[in-house]
């Protein structure tokens, strides 16, 4: 883990809806492409994409951060 990934969990357990956006910022783009390489339909795509943010905002508000 680098130290932006580390300084984003930190984010996250201190303000959740800032670290999800530094999220989003960060891997939005590369979750939509990977959503439409796969599907190969926009709206689809774009559906996945926002159901992988909403499915780690879950986690998150669980406090659930993947970390041991």
């Amino acid at each position: 883990m680098d130290i932006e990934e580390k300084r984003v969990i930190k984010l996250l357990k201190k303000a959740p809806a800032e670290g999800m956006a530094q999220i989003i910022d960060i891997h939005g783009k590369a979750v939509l492409s990977i959503c439409r390489h796969i599907l190969r339909e926009e709206s689809l795509a774009q559906d996945a994409a926002q159901e992988t943010f909403i499915k780690l905002w879950r986690y998150v508000k669980e406090g659930n951060y993947g970390l041991k």
